[in-house]
């Protein structure tokens, strides 16, 4: 009996489809790093890892490093799924605010979330200069830059939750200032209500070729990754002794003592009976120059406080990145959308002009959409579940997935070798939480 099947590719109209990317990733410049091989023989290894995003690189390179036999099969081109759409920011509070989780779980584990997530953007720091120090890396870097994170407002109403979201951050010792209209009007050249600047908390990067970098790096060390051999259906172990039998997409089997399934949004639909959809939108402008953006300083990444959340953030090429999340429901998948197809794309640009009014001919270069499922509470879903023996999940989706990621391999990894996490993360993102 098969315990999951991923033969029937087609969706439900009314289901969220992860993007396909029918083009190279954004925000590269048309080259693909590296192109891995079809799976045309049998293999055998100690993990299998289901995925073609920055999770499955993680897991992958992550057990490698630890000397096991790994082999990763993508569905598609890797990084061509949900993280071919992945924003340029991240951020220590994961896109959240201290008043927006609190919403969702008590103090204490909001601030273990933050405090997790400071310490994730260290490791992350540490990763990429590593990676990006690799020889042969063929200019392929990761272009990770430390920057500060502006949350601001414009609406007197939600002062008050601003200013309670600056006292909690600084009673717990996280480094933040307040800004007035004025301050932020001499700072920053735009008119704010109130505003909050956190220090050193965010990075911008290019997540696609640091999932490329990590996965070089896993190939050194011993690991195989094939693209476009997705699974096309995973038996369970015939008893306690037994593997995974994997049947790839080539139609050649993968026999694996464990299985790490790093499938997104696909995932979450298989394990969880509630999750919520959302739209992910994002506007690209065309490169600016410098001499345009002395209006910001830092190029630190600025959030709109409340609801949407609105990020906007400078890419390591010269552009400014806009990404809305929301609960809009796409009817199917749009990978690209001009402006005449999307109502937020134009009230992103808006919020863009308002905000760097004297930046001039700031045109978009890229809009696009897609639908992404995440659990209830916006959290990862890592851990094993009772009705999938040998099976690991680690799924990661929305704002957070490139800091998520790391603590999601790391926990996965722990697992697939039967060891408990070395993270105390298990609890906090348990499958059954």
């Amino acid at each position: 009996m098969r315990f999951l099947d991923f033969s029937h590719r087609t969706q439900n109209r009314n289901e969220p489809s992860a993007t396909s990317v029918r083009h190279t990733p954004y925000l590269t410049d048309g080259r693909v790093p590296t192109q891995y091989p079809w799976l045309d023989q049998p293999q055998s290894c100690d993990v299998c890892v289901i995925g073609d995003g920055l999770t499955a690189a993680l897991c992958t390179l992550r057990l490698a490093e630890r000397g096991r036999s790994v082999v990763m099969l993508a569905d598609r081109a890797v990084g061509f799924g949900e993280d071919a759409c992945l924003p340029v920011q991240t951020d220590a509070d994961f896109g959240m605010t201290l008043v927006g989780m609190s919403r969702h779980f008590s103090m204490e584990t909001s601030l273990r979330l933050l405090t997790l997530g400071s310490e994730t953007l260290d490791e992350l720091e540490n990763l990429c200069r590593s990676l990006d120090g690799q020889e042969e890396n063929d200019g392929f870097l990761s272009g990770f830059e430390r920057r500060d994170s502006l949350l601001y407002t414009d609406d007197d109403r939600e002062s008050a939750l601003l200013e309670h979201e600056y006292r909690a951050r600084r009673r717990h010792r996280f480094d933040c200032v307040r800004l007035s209209r004025e301050t932020a009007r001499d700072t920053f050249g735009f008119d704010i209500r109130d505003g909050l600047l956190c220090k050193g908390s965010g990075a911008s990067l290019q997540p696609y070729y640091l999932l490329h970098l990590c996965l070089k790096l896993a190939v050194k060390h011993g690991a195989a990754v094939f693209e476009h051999c997705g699974p096309l259906a995973i038996d369970p172990p015939p008893d306690d002794n037994a593997g995974v039998r994997i049947l790839a997409a080539s139609h050649r089997t993968v026999y694996a003592d464990r299985l790490i399934l790093a499938t997104g949004s696909r995932g979450l639909r298989v394990v969880l009976p509630d999750i919520c959809r959302r739209t992910h939108d994002c506007l690209i402008t065309r490169p600016l120059s410098a001499e345009n953006l002395a209006c910001w300083p830092g190029r630190c990444h600025i959030r709109r406080f409340g609801t949407p959340h609105t990020f906007f953030a400078f890419t390591p090429d010269g552009r400014i990145a806009a990404d809305r999340w929301t609960s809009r429901r796409l009817t199917s998948s749009l990978p690209f959308l001009t402006h005449s197809e999307s109502r937020t794309a134009a009230q992103m640009e808006a919020e863009l002009t308002a905000l760097f009014s004297a930046v001039p001919d700031m045109d978009s270069a890229y809009v696009l959409s897609r639908a992404y499922c995440i659990a209830s509470d916006g959290l990862p879903v890592i851990g094993t579940h009772p009705d999938y023996p040998r099976c690991v999940w680690a799924l990661c989706s929305g704002p957070g997935t490139v800091l998520y990621a790391l603590p999601a391999a790391d926990a996965a990894a722990d697992l697939a070798e039967g060891k408990p996490c070395e993270r105390n993360t298990a609890a906090l993102f348990s499958i059954t939480r």
